[in-house]
């Protein structure tokens, strides 16, 4: 096999990886049969080019104690939380499951993505601070440059860096976030080898991973709006889709209807349609991480 084939190989296999998360975790027919949604090339491109880059980078190892915490009381911070909820709650229906997944708030403005993979590896028993979960996605502080209409026209790249200023915001772009393939990095290197993630998965596979007990970190926006969406090209001229509404929260439960979300800010848990879910969740392709 001659180099050209076996870049050619490695290629296919790269793509085979990331365009079919659904693989990652066991489906039964009636699953298959839900077509997930259309991604755009370009989204293709740029998860296949992270790959490439983090499977040549060594996964984290665990920090020096000071990068660890003790376990929380998940349930006393929990009761803290829903005391300053700001979202309603309906109910959820009769016979509905949950996953017992810690509650944690955001420390930083724009974080969601770091408190939403501390929450995920602390229900797998692996309690990181914020503070050194977020430093190994190494920021790319440098400012957007924005359109005449205020629209961005560059700025980083999400799939391989936390993008812009983490106390920042995104209304006015100066702060965004990050997408899948460094949190699934991280999450691997720092105690769920078994973790998987991707764009394009059907709800169908989310919910089969609910009920069978595995946390799921989705990318929606925050308090479920839909605001307009745009694509930037980063400074290596990947591009990127985005929404300024950018968040991530943390499904830890299913009901007929409903799912249940843990949301980092402003750590509060509540139940919400599956529809509402899903027509946010699919402004980024239906991005997720299953643990």
């Amino acid at each position: 096999m001659n180099l050209r084939t076996t870049g050619l190989a490695i290629a296919c296999v790269l793509v085979a990886l990331v365009a079919a998360p659904d693989a990652g975790r066991s489906t039964t027919p009636a699953q298959a049969m839900t077509e997930p949604p259309h991604v755009p090339f370009a989204i293709r491109t740029a998860e296949i080019a992270a790959a490439v880059a983090l499977r040549a980078t060594p996964h984290p190892n665990p920090p020096p104690q000071g990068g660890r915490e003790t376990p929380r009381n998940s349930k006393t911070e929990t009761q803290r939380a829903m005391a300053t909820r700001v979202m309603a709650a309906p109910a959820a229906a009769p016979g509905s499951i949950t996953i017992p997944v810690p509650l944690y708030k955001q420390t930083m403005n724009l974080d969601c993505e770091t408190a939403s993979l501390e929450m995920a590896l602390a229900y797998r028993g692996h309690w990181y601070s914020q503070a050194y979960l977020f430093s190994l996605e190494h920021a790319d502080t440098r400012p957007a440059i924005k359109n005449a209409d205020g629209s961005i026209r560059q700025w980083g790249n999400p799939f391989t860096n936390f993008v812009g200023n983490v106390h920042g915001a995104e209304h006015l772009a100066t702060g965004y976030g990050i997408y899948y393939p460094p949190i699934l990095w991280i999450a691997r290197g720092l105690g769920d080898p078994g973790a998987t993630g991707g764009t394009g998965y059907s709800a169908s596979t989310i919910y089969a991973a609910l009920a069978s007990g595995h946390p799921v970190q989705v990318w929606v926006e925050y308090q479920w709006v839909r605001p307009a969406t745009g694509v930037w090209k980063a400074w290596d001229n990947t591009k990127v889709h985005y929404s300024l509404h950018e968040h991530t929260v943390v499904l830890s439960g299913l009901s007929g209807t409903q799912v249940r979300v843990n949301d980092p800010w402003p750590g509060v848990q509540y139940w919400i349609d599956k529809s509402t879910f899903e027509r946010s969740w699919a402004d980024f392709f239906n991005m997720a991480i299953i643990y």
